[in-house]
């Protein structure tokens, strides 16, 4: 079988936005593949975030088997958080089972592959890369080539995404950003092209979710922070960056040729947020997180009840930057370790948590993550497993489930899971033990920093949109069906549905299923489906360069506002 495949990532890809432009003929080559093959929403995980998101597309697993629940994860013994990486992944990747069979891949800018994999073929690495290092690309070498026809490889951009909150300026430098360093990552794309004949293609594009998660108040109408003439001044802008994409989309079917088939696909969706929980504050206000006794978290907690918060330091930062203070240039990578659990912060936070009468906190996420301090499993647990535990979690979830807004007194339609209902497999256990999603409601739950206010509900949201759990997909080839509508297709599903469509048996042990109703009768009768049990897993670590700069990671992620 000589089947080519091209698969475009449109990280936050939703149809809200894409949908009425698609049908006002402003994004004809997204339209064409709708019309002439199949579409849907595409499930993302529990919580749908980035890092777990995008390795269980390449994986087919959730992430209790691939082990990647966040951009962080607890260090071993303590309550610090650490940056995770590739390395993180327990499961056989996609490209490698691809490698396996035969198949020549081209991995571009995929989020979660740093450092690279040896494959078979090309993987350039994703924004979380090191900064110090040339180390995001397999094979080494070809980093030069690159380089010396298209110039650095522009793989972090500019530290601009939050300050378009505080300064007009900013906006438009954001979408000029984003439209740079896509037109830079698909030249390259186009040029691999033209210099190997790839079997799969994988590509990335970030500037979807940049540009939804800090100006989708001015696509919006109805959004609080939405200002007409800002609406008028950019809308045209924002909609050329979306119309160069679905441009150079265009372009890459045409160089993959009337044969290849195209796959879009986000890794979650998006809705607007107008309200934010603070969960660390709520818990406290509950009375689960208490705060130590001594001297120095003592007067920490007198100066936050009093205002001396996050809160408080972004809006004089705010200010400085309407005066005209050039915010630091930080990468993706860079901004993790100012959000982390760590070893000091200089305002209130769970350093300060009295962890012997602690009973549950929240990670550093925006996407509402409780740990129960469970005995035996945290390094200062004292819920005791079992019946004591389960009652914890039955009393925080019925509190969430049942949670109203001070301000108005509005029941709050958030999503609430536990971890035995959010993920299965043998990594579980380091998973949240609870999830609060209520995005779709308007409110982001989680804390970014610190204790970020000294009030659970605050106005203030830092993203002007977050994730949503429904993502885009969007397929069309000689093997797909065409005009048709699908429900149902989650992003586990993808990894098993294209080693198929490539004609590899798939592992029994991925969770997604193949979508068979997307294949035409003609391939799916004279293709049929074969299963095989894989032999014990590989850790794809040990096939891994080791990175020059474990530390550099935790300095990252912070003006993206994952953290």
């Amino acid at each position: 079988m000589d089947n080519k495949l091209v698969v475009i990532g449109i990280d936050g890809g939703t149809f809200d936005i894409l949908n009425p432009w698609m049908k006002q003929g402003l994004l004809p080559n997204l339209e064409k593949i709708r019309q002439e093959g199949v579409w849907g929403t595409l499930k993302s995980v529990i919580p749908p975030i980035t890092a777990p998101a995008w390795t269980t597309f390449y994986t087919g697993k959730n992430p209790g088997k691939h082990g990647i629940f966040d951009f962080l994860s607890k260090g071993q013994g303590s309550y610090e958080e650490i940056p995770v990486n590739a390395t993180f992944c327990k499961s056989k990747t996609l490209w490698s089972l691809l490698g396996e069979g035969g198949k020549k891949t081209a991995v571009l800018n995929m989020p979660m592959t740093y450092p690279p994999q040896a494959v078979n073929g090309v993987m350039i690495c994703d924004f979380l890369s090191s900064t110090k290092n040339r180390d995001f690309i397999y094979p080494p070498q070809l980093l030069d080539e690159i380089e010396a026809r298209f110039g650095p490889y522009y793989i972090h951009g500019k530290n601009v995404d939050a300050v378009t909150l505080f300064a007009e300026k900013h906006i438009d430098a954001l979408i000029n950003d984003c439209v740079k360093m896509s037109e830079y990552k698909f030249k390259v794309a186009h040029f691999l092209m033209g210099k190997n004949n790839y079997d799969v293609i994988v590509f990335h594009e970030w500037g979807t979710d940049r540009i939804q998660h800090w100006l989708w108040h001015i696509m919006d109408q109805s959004h609080p922070g939405h200002d007409a003439l800002l609406a008028q001044k950019y809308q045209g802008k924002i909609l050329d960056y979306y119309r160069f994409v679905d441009h150079q989309i265009g372009r890459t079917m045409e160089l993959a040729g009337p044969r290849a088939s195209v796959c879009i696909m986000s890794d979650h969706g998006f809705c607007p947020v107008k309200r934010s929980i603070d969960l660390n504050v709520w818990l406290m206000e509950e009375g689960y997180l208490t705060i130590k006794k001594s001297f120095v978290s003592q007067i920490r907690y007198w100066l936050w009840k009093h205002g001396l918060t996050y809160e408080t330091l972004t809006s004089l930062y705010e200010k400085l930057i309407k005066l005209g203070l050039k915010p630091k240039h930080l990468t993706p990578r860079e901004v993790i370790g100012l959000l982390r659990i760590g070893p000091w912060q200089a305002l209130l936070s769970l350093n300060d948590a009295d962890w012997h009468s602690t009973k549950a906190y929240a990670k550093s996420s925006p996407f509402g993550q409780i740990v129960i301090n469970l005995k035996g499993r945290e390094p200062q647990g004292i819920v005791k497993p079992g019946q004591e535990y389960d009652q914890m979690v039955g009393q925080i979830v019925a509190k969430l489930k049942n949670l109203c807004d001070p301000q108005n007194g509005r029941h709050i339609n958030g999503l609430v899971y536990t971890r035995e209902e959010a993920f299965t497999g043998p990594f579980s256990s380091d998973a949240p033990d609870i999830i609060y999603l209520p995005q779709c409601d308007g409110y982001q739950a989680g804390n970014v920093i610190g204790f970020g206010s000294n009030t659970s509900f605050v106005n203030f949201t830092g993203f002007q949109a977050s994730h949503s759990m429904d993502g885009i997909f969007m397929a069309r080839g000689p093997e797909i069906k065409q005009g048709t509508s699908i429900n149902d297709a989650a992003i586990t599903d993808l990894a098993p549905t294209i080693l198929h469509l490539m004609g590899l048996k798939v592992p029994d042990d991925m969770d997604g299923r193949i979508l068979k109703e997307i294949f035409t009768n003609t391939y799916l009768t004279s293709n049929p489906i074969e299963y095989y049990t894989p032999s014990e897993v590989e850790e794809e670590k040990s096939e891994r360069p080791e990175s020059k700069e474990e530390d550099a990671i935790k300095q990252r992620l912070k003006d993206l506002g994952y953290l």
